[in-house]
C-alpha cells in the first residue's frame, strides 16, 4: 500500500499517524474495544485549525478479530465555532445576569425555577441551591399566587408582563415587590425572565406622601370652612354697622337737629346763637360719615319733626296744635314723608316707624 493511501495522509493530510489527546487513533481505538468508536480531531489545515468527528465502525472474522475498520469522518469546525461563540456569550450573560442590581430569576412554564443571580437569593434568603428546588409561586404569600396566573396570561398575549405584588423571603416575612420581564428560547424551550426589584421604601414614601396630601386636603377644607363662617360673621358685622348707622343717623335727624331748629327760631342773645351754631356744627361734624346711609334723609325739617311727634303716637290735630299749625299742613307733611319714604297707603306710619326703630 502506498504511503498516500494511508488513513492519516488521505483523510488529514498529515505525515504521520494519529496520536495524542488533539487526534486520537481510531484505529487503535476500534482494535481495542470491537465497538463503535467516535472521537474528535483537532487538525492544522493551511494554518487553520479544522475539527473532525470521526467514528470507526469494526468489521470482524469468525473468531472476533478486527480485520477492517469503517472510517467515518465528518467536519465539525463551524458547529466547533458556534459552540464556542455559544460558550463566549453564555459568559457574558452570567456575568452580567450575575451582576445586575434588580433580582433576576428564569421561570419555565411548570413555574420551575431554573436560574436565579446572587441578588435574587439574597433578596429572599434562600442559596442558589434553595431556590432551585421551588416553585415561583413559592415567592410569594398564597394571597398573591393569581400574580402568577396574570403573568403567565399577559406573556401569551403581549410577550411581557409587568406587576406588582408581595414577595415572601424564607423566614416568612414580607415585602413590597415589583415584578417584570419577557420570554426566551433557551435550548428549544420558552422560558420566562423576571426580573424582581424591593419596592417597600418606595411604598412607604408613597403612603406618606398620600397621608400628607389627606392632611393637606383636610387643612384645606378647613381652611375654607373657616373661611365661610367668617365671611359669614363678616357679613353679619356689616349689617349690625349698618344698623347701628342707621338708629344713629335717625336719633340725630329726629331727636337732635330738629330741636336745635326750633331754638334758632327762638330769641336767643348772640352769645347764644353762637353757641347753639357751634353745637349744631359740631354734630353734623358727627353725624357727617352717616349722612348718606338713611334713606330718608330728603325729608324737611319740618317733616322730620312731624315724623318723630307721629313716632311718639300724637294725632294730626294734636301735631298742628304742637307747631302752631293747621290740620291741613300737617297732613300735607304727611303726605310727602309718604311719597319720601316711598310708604303705602295701607301701612301706618306708626307701624314703620317701628319696624326701623
Amino acid at each position: 500500500m502506498s504511503k498516500k493511501n494511508l488513513c492519516f495522509n488521505l483523510i488529514y493530510n498529515e505525515k504521520k499517524p494519529c496520536s495524542g489527546t488533539d487526534h486520537p487513533c481510531i484505529l487503535e481505538a476500534v482494535k481495542e474495544t470491537k465497538k463503535l468508536v467516535m472521537v474528535e480531531h483537532v487538525h492544522n489545515e493551511k494554518g487553520q485549525r479544522r475539527y473532525y468527528r470521526v467514528f470507526g465502525y469494526p468489521i470482524l472474522d469468525n473468531d472476533g478479530n478486527v480485520t477492517h475498520v469503517i472510517e467515518y469522518p465528518l467536519e465539525i469546525t463551524e458547529q466547533k465555532h458556534a459552540e464556542k461563540k455559544a460558550e463566549i456569550n453564555l459568559a457574558k450573560y452570567k456575568n452580567i445576569f450575575n451582576a445586575t442590581t434588580d433580582g433576576l430569576v428564569v421561570i419555565d412554564f411548570e413555574d420551575n425555577i431554573k436560574d436565579a443571580n446572587p441578588q435574587l437569593c439574597e433578596m429572599f434568603g434562600y442559596t442558589y441551591a434553595e431556590i432551585l428546588q421551588l416553585k415561583g409561586k413559592e415567592l410569594t404569600p398564597p394571597e398573591y399566587h393569581h400574580s402568577f396566573k396574570n403573568i403567565k396570561s399577559d406573556i401569551q398575549t403581549r410577550g411581557e408582563f409587568f406587576t406588582e405584588s408581595v414577595g415572601k423571603r424564607k423566614d416568612g416575612s414580607t415585602f413590597h415587590l415589583e415584578v417584570k420581564g419577557t420570554t426566551f428560547i433557551d435550548k428549544d424551550t420558552t422560558q420566562m425572565l423576571g426580573i424582581m426589584r424591593d419596592i417597600t421604601e418606595r411604598k412607604k414614601f408613597e403612603k406618606a406622601l398620600q397621608n400628607h396630601e389627606e392632611d393637606l386636603l383636610k387643612k384645606t377644607q378647613n381652611i375654607e370652612e373657616a373661611n365661610a363662617a367668617l365671611k359669614v360673621l363678616l357679613k353679619s358685622i356689616e349689617e349690625e354697622r349698618k344698623e347701628l348707622e342707621k338708629k344713629v343717623i335717625g336719633n340725630f335727624k329726629e331727636m337732635i337737629f330738629p330741636y336745635i331748629e326750633t331754638l334758632m327760631e327762638t330769641k336767643l342773645n348772640p352769645k347764644q346763637q353762637v353757641c347753639l351754631k357751634i353745637i349744631e356744627s359740631n354734630l353734623k361734624k358727627i353725624a357727617s360719615p352717616f349722612l348718606d346711609k338713611l334713606k330718608f334723609y330728603g325729608l324737611s325739617p319740618a317733616e322730620i319733626k312731624v315724623l318723630n311727634f307721629i313716632k311718639e303716637g300724637k294725632r294730626t290735630k294734636e301735631i298742628a296744635d304742637i307747631m302752631g299749625l293747621s290740620k291741613r299742613t300737617i297732613d300735607s307733611y304727611r303726605y310727602n314723608i309718604r311719597k319720601k319714604l316711598k310708604i303705602s297707603n295701607n301701612l301706618p306710619l306708626t307701624t314703620y316707624l317701628l319696624d326701623i326703630n
